[in-house]
């Protein structure tokens, strides 16, 4: 592995999500929000550093998937253990979302024999909207934004299932599946 800036951020980013299950667990609501939000931003500069610095690695949008799966894994956790009674409420849309993302995975596995990593827009517009539900349930608020993150992570991921169905082999930064390469 090539140790570039963009790289350890995102290696940094998967270590410390754990934390957030700690602090959850702990009760230190704020404390798991202020750690979230500087664990989603630096989600969001690795990739413009990458870009910035010419430092983009064939392994960076893996990594950088890994380290996020990791941190919605710690984030979901912490969830529960801070708004458990309302995520009980909301279980269907979650699980539905945790299918798709399995679905859609799977299927990348079978045909190419890894997960992908496109990074299309509606994947960072789902990001976007589930770092939004999640700060707004980490400071008490209402269940909605989760629906609306769920949904996107739907769409999201059927987008991601029609990239793997419509490419001859895995394809890293895609915008979207209107951009496919020829």
């Amino acid at each position: 592995m090539k140790w570039t800036i963009p790289n350890m951020i995102c290696i940094a980013r998967g270590m410390l999500s754990p934390l957030l299950v700690v602090l959850a667990w702990n009760g230190y609501g704020r404390e798991t929000l202020i750690l979230f939000l500087l664990l989603t931003l630096s989600d969001f500069v690795d990739g413009k550093l990458a870009r910035w610095l010419d430092q983009r690695t064939e392994i960076g949008p893996r990594l950088d998937s890994f380290s996020d799966a990791i941190m919605y894994g710690c984030l979901a956790l912490s969830l529960v253990f801070l708004r458990g009674e309302l995520l009980a409420d909301e279980v269907i849309w979650i699980v539905l979302a945790i299918f798709s993302y399995i679905v859609a995975g799977c299927y990348a596995v079978a045909k190419f024999g890894k997960l992908p990593s496109y990074h299309t827009r509606s994947a960072k517009t789902a990001w976007l909207l589930v770092a939004i539900a999640a700060a707004s349930l980490l400071v008490g608020g209402p269940a909605w934004p989760l629906r609306v993150a769920m949904a996107s992570v739907m769409l999201a991921n059927a987008e991601s299932g029609l990239l793997t169905h419509w490419l001859e082999s895995p394809v890293s930064d895609l915008k979207s599946i209107f951009h496919l390469p020829r």
